[in-house]
């Protein structure tokens, strides 16, 4: 009787564990019906109980299983998302890296002027741009250091190549400055990586990195700078502002930016602060004082001569215009950049950034870079751009997605449709994102390069640095150590050139400072450095080099200029630059 009974239960068992697992509720029914009643109706119910136990418990197991799976599934999904962003800032990084190794190393005629003072600090000459002469001309003693750092660690690489391809190294600080900050301000990841992923897309912003300058250097300390500052790490913050002094001038408004927010919301350990604001310009006042007489950068005293006599608001007209391209595109009006500016700075008032101790230093800095440039008045190059898109990115990205936050939280609100969640959110940054993204698709349907993007090979008008170079080795080559060489471009000249260099510009040779600017009438246009004939009888130089612009005004003409000089060669020019085509080497006679 018991084998029997224990025989029925098993099958019993079996029964049920197979119409759970088939999910069969008829199955199951009709099974129990037909059930055989030869056993006590207690011993049945108890038994049954035990099946019922047994097999619900494996059920539930099974729906316990499928729900891990779905929830596990949607963490692959969230993870996923978040995920993709940064593999977004991690695949721009790598394309800004392959540009930079395949570029070709043509760097700014300018930078070339801080190439020569590391050659000849190195040539054991001192960090002079003419050995025997003390005059800085550059205007970014930290960058000097940068380089002369990796020439000591490559020594057998030519200093260009060194400043191109280790470029890279600042430019995606600053990037990672731009995620960071992003990071702080929006709190969030996804809208930093993909910001500053964007920003190394941007073919303008390269074009200045591969142009082998300090400008990058400025803008991964500036960045980095805030980041402290709305990390309320203050000495730090002052650390870098310190830093971005000495490598450009308009560094004084970050750290003025950041002694203010000091002042208003900190105000603890005065000494630590003050001494690492000040800390990196009092060693370079005591440095530039014993060794060149003045603290002062001597191209900066060429500069406010004025080196460029522009009309009133020319600079800040030409920085609007850009501007205007950054946010509305090659065919953007003026009054569409001011109802985007508006829009940002109206989402900023309406809803502060979560760091709301801080977040004010973003328009500020670009309010103030905007009317030091206005009220300067310079002749603003295309390395100087950068300064003022810093400020611009971080303005328009955050007070965008502010506003547009705003917006999104009112509608969905008040109609309680959702509340605030992942889908307002990312709908809300949505917004700066496209904006940013056209504006940088925008940079490269203005390239002008003759070359892939892949193989960067420069600006067209940076092509005259060859020439010049060409120029330089050919006097190298004829003429002798002792000579002179008089012109208005003396960058890459000067780099390859072993001779004196005289700078009609001023920027490293004092003489020139009171031929500036050149009379009105002997010089081709507002942004048109001329070589004067006062000058050129001045300093009586052996040779004068000069592209045709640069002289046909002010020198070609000239009697005593015709009587004294000779032309002795003419290196025609890659590309047409500034209505010219070619270098013309004159000799004295």
């Amino acid at each position: 009787m018991g084998t029997r009974r224990r025989a029925r239960a098993a099958r019993k068992s079996t029964v049920l564990v197979r119409a759970v697992r088939e999910r069969s509720l008829l199955y199951t029914v009709h099974n129990f019906l037909h059930w055989p009643c030869d056993v006590s109706p207690m011993q049945e119910v108890r038994e049954y109980l035990n099946v019922f136990v047994r097999a619900s418990t494996k059920a539930l197991s099974l729906l316990s299983r499928m729900q891990e799976n779905r929830r596990s599934q949607r963490i692959a999904a969230t993870r996923l998302v978040q995920t993709a962003p940064v593999a977004f800032f991690v695949l721009c990084c790598v394309y800004a890296a392959n540009l930079h190794v395949n570029a070709a190393v043509i760097p700014y005629d300018d930078s070339y002027i801080t190439f020569r003072y590391v050659s000849n600090l190195f040539a054991g000459n001192g960090p002079v741009y003419n050995p025997g002469e003390r005059v800085f001309g550059s205007s970014t003693p930290i960058y000097i250091v940068w380089l002369s750092f990796l020439k000591a660690l490559m020594p057998n690489v030519e200093i260009p190549a060194l400043a191109v391809k280790f470029n890279i190294i600042l430019f995606l600080a600053t990037a990672f400055g731009f995620l960071f900050l992003f990071r702080k301000t929006l709190e969030s990841v996804t809208a930093g990586a993909l910001a500053a992923g964007l920003f190394l897309l941007r073919s303008d912003m390269v074009t200045v990195s591969l142009g082998g300058n300090e400008t990058f250097l400025f803008c991964a300390f500036v960045l980095f700078s805030f980041f402290c500052l709305m990390s309320e790490r203050y000495i730090l913050a002052g650390a870098l502002a310190g830093l971005s002094i000495m490598t450009r001038p308009e560094g004084v408004f970050c750290a003025l930016l950041v002694g203010f927010v000091w002042m208003l919301h900190d105000r603890k350990r005065p000494i630590p602060f003050l001494a690492s604001v000040i800390l990196p310009g009092a060693v370079w006042t005591a440095f530039a004082t014993v060794y060149y007489g003045t603290p002062i950068y001597h191209s900066l005293i060429a500069k406010s001569r004025p080196l460029y006599p522009l009309p009133p608001g020319y600079a800040l007209e030409y920085i609007l215009e850009r501007m205007t391209f950054w946010t509305a595109g090659p065919l953007g009006k003026m009054y569409e950049l001011g109802v985007v500016v508006l829009a940002a700075a109206v989402g900023l008032i309406l809803r502060k950034p979560p760091d709301r101790k801080t977040w004010f230093v973003i328009p500020l800095f670009l309010l103030l870079i905007l009317v030091f440039y206005g009220v300067s008045n310079p002749f603003v190059f295309a390395w100087y751009f950068p300064v003022i898109f810093i400020g611009w990115y971080l303005f328009l990205m955050t007070g965008l997605a502010c506003l547009a936050a705003e917006a999104v939280d009112s509608i969905f609100g008040r109609h309680k449709l959702c509340g605030p969640n992942s889908f307002t959110r990312t709908l809300s940054l949505a917004v700066p994102l496209l904006l940013l993204a056209a504006s940088s698709y925008s940079t490269w349907r203005e390239h002008d390069f003759k070359t892939p993007p892949l193989s960067f090979a420069g600006p067209r008008n940076e092509f005259r640095t060859q020439t010049y170079r060409d120029a330089a080795y050919f006097i190298n080559e004829v003429g002798n150590p002792s000579d002179t060489i008089a012109a208005p471009e003396v960058g890459a000249l000067g780099f390859y050139s072993r001779n004196h260099i005289f700078d009609a510009c001023g920027l490293v040779t004092p003489e020139a400072i009171p031929f500036l600017p050149p009379p009105y009438g002997k010089w081709v246009g507002p942004n048109r450095a001329s070589i004067s004939a006062d000058f050129a009888k001045a300093v009586n130089a052996d040779w004068i080099v000069t592209m045709e612009i640069f002289a046909v005004e002010s020198l070609i003409d000239d009697p005593w200029f015709r009587e004294n000089y000779v032309l002795v060669k003419v290196f025609p020019l890659k590309f047409k630059t500034f209505d010219s085509k070619g270098v013309l080497v004159y000799r004295h006679k």
